[in-house]
């Protein structure tokens, strides 16, 4: 009995662990940036952002933290656009949504607006690493703001 109650308590665990990584390649609400990848579990756990101005280090960046094959590694045009990376702190379950607002740029400060939204539901019981790939127009020198709205 012990045996069959660890069986399905192991079926259980392992059905409620999802990955909810995303690749998109619409603009969300605005035309001046595109969310390329958001997941749960991928970020670093602590409150950062990382600016990617060429292919090298994008590459690099998306082979070391997002694990994808270099096949599906997006290429975009580093002389006009530019990719931020945005790590949130470290969650204690699943089921917090990152949302970009808005990215407003004045100079060479880009402000980007995010709602965070939890759920009220069963989430899962896991450390999460959120993390939001956003593909922007390019700035020089860039600083980056992130406000939660």
């Amino acid at each position: 009995m012990r045996k069959l109650f660890l069986i399905l308590l192991g079926l259980f665990l392992l059905n409620s662990c999802t990955n909810s990584k995303q690749l998109s390649t619409s603009s969300e609400s605005s035309s001046n940036f595109e969310i390329i990848f958001q997941s749960e579990y991928a970020g670093t756990g602590v409150d950062e952002s990382i600016v990617f101005t060429n292919q090298k280090d994008f590459v690099d960046f998306w082979t070391t933290q997002i694990f994808q094959p270099i096949e599906e590694i997006p290429t975009y045009d580093f002389k006009k656009k530019m990719v931020i990376a945005k790590s949130f702190e470290s969650q204690r379950t699943g089921g917090s949504v990152y949302s970009i607002q808005k990215v407003e740029t004045k100079g060479n400060t880009i402000f980007v607006d995010y709602t965070l939204t939890t759920s009220g539901d069963i989430v899962t019981q896991a450390i999460t690493n959120p993390l939001v790939v956003i593909l922007v127009d390019k700035v020089e020198s860039p600083k980056v703001k992130f406000e939660l709205k």
